[in-house]
Formats: structure tokens, C-alpha cells, sequence
């Protein structure tokens, strides 16, 4: 309404960065979707982000890690990985899960592990986080010996849950370099 000749956005849902871009692009002005791709509309003229699915393929070799250097993934176990994802209308949180999934899953198929509860978490919010894992552990019976989270505010979710049952900590990722 300005006179913007181009705008930068990074929208946590789609809906209105999608309104935000129909209204930039009727009066003639570019968009960049950065960080956060608008899905689900015709989309900004360029999108600028890192490279999603190689972070949560990093975040899946760490979980794979830690659980090989406790020794979980050993002839005859079969850890559970629970999955704890980002936000369920937020394109990043596919693509983080692709990347870590693609680690991951092939040890669940493998037969090496188990499948976890596998969620998102809407807006990302770490308290809703925490009550999902909460679920997951009570749904396995405290039985999850590592989880794919999607950042570290869901990591810390996980902390935090674990301490409140006085449970020890498990392989864990996360992203963000969040400090907690």
C-alpha cells in the first residue's frame, strides 16, 4: 500500500503470507519468501532458505549416533524413535521430518529399531510440545530411547518431561542453536 517495489517475507502460516503475497503482487511489487515457503497459493517470485531436508538429515544422524555410542542399536534391541515434528501447516516441519526420516526409517525397516509415536506440534509451541510427550511416554509406557525433535524448543520439551518422571536422558536432536 506503500509503494513497495519488493517484499521479504517469513510467515508462520501460509494463509496469510499467501494473502500477503495476492496483495503484493496486485499492485505490482516481488516477493521473497525467506526461511518460510508460503504453500497452498501461487507462491513468491523467489524463495530463500537453507537447505531444509540435508538439516533434518543431520538431526537424524545424531539421533542414530547417540543411540550406536549407548549401544541401542545392537543385535537383538529395538529402541523406539518417537518422532516430535514442527507445526502441521508448516512446510519447514515436512522437510525437516523427510530428512531425519530418511535416516531413521530405514532402521525402523531394518527391523534395528521400533516406530515411535510420530506428531506434530501445532505453532511449534513448546508447552503443547511437552504434553505430547508426555502422551507418547505414557502411551509406550516410558518406553522411547530417542526422538527426532524439530528444534530445540522441542527438545527442551522433551528435557523437561523426562526430569519430571526422573527419567534418564535419551538421543535427542534438535536445531536452531536455541539457548536454553
Amino acid at each position: 500500500a506503500s509503494g513497495a517495489k519488493v517484499l521479504l517475507l517469513t510467515s508462520n502460516d501460509p494463509g496469510s503470507g499467501c494473502a500477503i503475497i495476492a496483495a503484493a503482487t496486485a499492485r505490482g511489487a516481488k516477493t521473497i519468501d525467506y526461511d518460510r515457503l508460503n504453500t497452498g497459493c501461487r507462491g513468491a517470485n523467489y524463495y530463500v532458505s537453507f537447505h531444509n531436508p540435508t538439516v533434518g538429515k543431520f538431526m537424524g544422524q545424531g539421533v542414530r549416533a547417540a543411540m550406536t555410542a549407548k549401544g541401542l542399536l545392537g543385535a537383538g534391541k529395538k529402541p523406539v524413535i518417537a518422532y516430535l515434528n514442527g507445526g502441521p501447516t508448516d512446510n519447514n516441519s515436512k522437510l525437516f521430518k523427510q530428512g531425519y526420516a530418511s535416516v531413521l526409517d530405514p532402521l525402523i525397516k531394518s527391523g534395528k529399531a521400533t516406530k515411535g509415536p510420530d506428531t506434530g506440534v501445532p505453532q511449534w509451541d513448546n508447552q503443547t510440545a511437552r504434553r505430547i510427550f508426555e502422551q507418547m511416554l505414557v502411551k509406550t509406557k516410558n518406553n522411547i530411547q530417542g526422538v527426532a525433535a524439530a528444534n530445540d524448543g522441542l527438545a527442551n520439551a522433551v528435557v523437561v518431561a523426562l526430569k519430571a518422571r526422573k527419567l534418564k536422558p535419551i538421543a535427542l536432536s534438535g536445531q536452531d542453536a536455541t539457548e536454553q
